[in-house]
């Protein structure tokens, strides 16, 4: 294993092992106890806290809280830190990654997998050799070992060798970073700030154009233009028969706007199951389906669409077709009833079973109608869907029962350009703004980059007023 960053180190420094800048302590850099040292049952919900991978970001220490009791703590001191420990996971992605235990933190220990490093201040920094373990030259030359999630060996950890610049110079190294990445995150803060109010900004948008606020209402229109009123109701009642049942009435809407149960107004259908028991005489053929996982909120994510055998009965009965909309029967709370329309990405496609389909009969965009699902229905999927821990379902039957409104077509098509219009241009602020959110990680490496290769101070110098 390469244990050090290509190249040799500038003039006047020199290649340090981290073991060589522990100090002359006994167990200077210790990892956490493993097996019945520390076991579920130890912890509790106070006293001296217990230092995780989960505590340990990319040159950032997380906040996450757990406990152990103060009698379980003197029994695993050897394993303590303190204010201005260094400690480095030894298992994940991005290693090594290391951090530092701020002030108010201890007591408390490190756990299996995490690293503690307390360092001779005198050869070393112990922020500067933080910032060399998360140096992303040094990640890229490094292969943990391991199948699935990574892991680094602590052996390998001691030997990892740093480029190691003269002691003051270590102090003015880490003053540099320290001041480009104040700058780095002030505007990283601003552009989550800005995501967080286009988010807002579109869920308004939704319910505006839910509510029949987003665009002049038909009636408005019709009063200008001296011309009936389109009437959804009367429409509906054309199609589908004026006593059929799919009539809602008593809830609030528009003028020409009218209330329908889901069942009345679309075909719904459940999908596939996955492992059903098949006939031997059954003929079955390779056909791609969808899963929850594709069926995002406002978006299908195709980029693994996964096969299932099924016969040409199930296929005819389950293949999509445009402008079918898509509804998640749940799992985690945020996938309940979330979903979007299909539009034929691909020639033949059916959906699983945990996927429902609403096949329209009657006018109405479906992506009016899958905005409605997304934003406002939501309130119904969460009161009528069946909760567990952690969980949410709803069934065909309460999915059939969700009142939608049904504005008059000509404002329909006002409403979805509307908001088509509107959604284009947050997308393209969201584009922009992740571009430079990405740019900013990009440039936090190229701090570091240049921090170990002795160029900070010329590379981001900051230019003459």
């Amino acid at each position: 294993m390469t244990l050090r960053r290509e190249g040799g180190p500038p003039p006047g420094w020199e290649w340090a092992s981290v073991e060589s800048l522990a100090t002359a302590a006994v167990r200077a850099i210790t990892d956490g106890p493993f097996g019945s040292n520390l076991k579920t049952e130890h912890y509790s919900d106070s006293g001296p806290r217990v230092i995780r991978l989960q505590n340990i970001g990319d040159g950032v220490f997380r906040d996450e809280y757990a406990h152990i009791s103060r009698e379980h703590f003197e029994r695993l001191k050897a394993h303590e830190v303190e204010a201005g420990d260094v400690v480095v996971a030894l298992l994940g992605d991005e290693l090594p990654r290391a951090c530092s235990i701020p002030a108010g933190v201890a007591p408390a220990i490190v756990k299996a997998d995490c690293v503690r490093i307390r360092v001779d201040r005198k050869r070393v920094n112990p922020t500067y050799l933080m910032y060399a373990l998360n140096d992303p030259e040094l990640r890229r030359v490094i292969s943990p070992r391991g199948v699935g999630r990574p892991r680094l060996r602590l052996s390998d950890l001691r030997q990892i060798q740093i480029p190691l610049a003269p002691r003051a110079e270590q102090d003015s190294i880490v003053s540099e970073i320290e001041t480009q990445f104040t700058r780095l995150d002030a505007g990283t803060a601003l552009f989550k700030r800005v995501l967080t109010q286009l988010k807002t900004y579109r869920a308004s948008v939704l319910k505006a154009a839910i509510e029949g606020n987003l665009v002049l209402s038909e009636s408005v229109i019709a009063e200008r233009e001296r011309r009936p009123l389109e009437d959804a109701a009367l429409l509906l009642g054309s199609i589908l028969g004026h006593d059929a049942p799919w009539r809602l009435e008593g809830a609030p809407r528009p003028p020409g706007w009218c209330w329908a149960r889901l069942g009345g107004i679309a075909a719904l259908k459940g999908g596939i199951t996955k492992g059903q028991t098949r006939k031997p005489a059954d003929r079955l053929r390779p056909v791609p389906y969808l899963r929850v996982a594709n069926v995002q909120r406002g978006y299908l994510d195709l980029r693994e669409v996964k096969i299932i055998e099924a016969t040409d009965q199930d296929i005819r009965e389950l293949a999509l077709r445009v402008g079918d909309v898509l509804f998640n029967e749940g799992g985690d709370r945020d996938k309940l009833g979330r979903g979007w329309i299909w539009s034929g990405e691909l020639p033949e496609c059916i959906h699983q079973n945990h996927v429902f389909r609403a096949r329209l009969k009657i006018p109405l965009d479906p992506k009016f109608l899958s905005w409605f699902g997304n934003s406002t229905g939501q309130q119904y999927f969460f009161a009528e869907g069946k909760h567990t821990t952690n969980l949410a379902s709803i069934n065909l039957t309460k999915l059939s029962r969700l009142p939608v409104p049904i504005p008059p077509p000509s404002e329909q098509r006002r409403i979805v350009s509307e908001v088509e219009r509107r959604f284009s241009f947050i997308d393209r602020i969201e584009k922009t703004v992740t571009h430079h959110m990405a740019r900013s990680a990009a440039l936090r490496s190229a701090v570091l980059r240049a921090a170990f290769s002795g160029s900070l101070a010329s590379t981001f110098a900051t230019p003459a007023a």
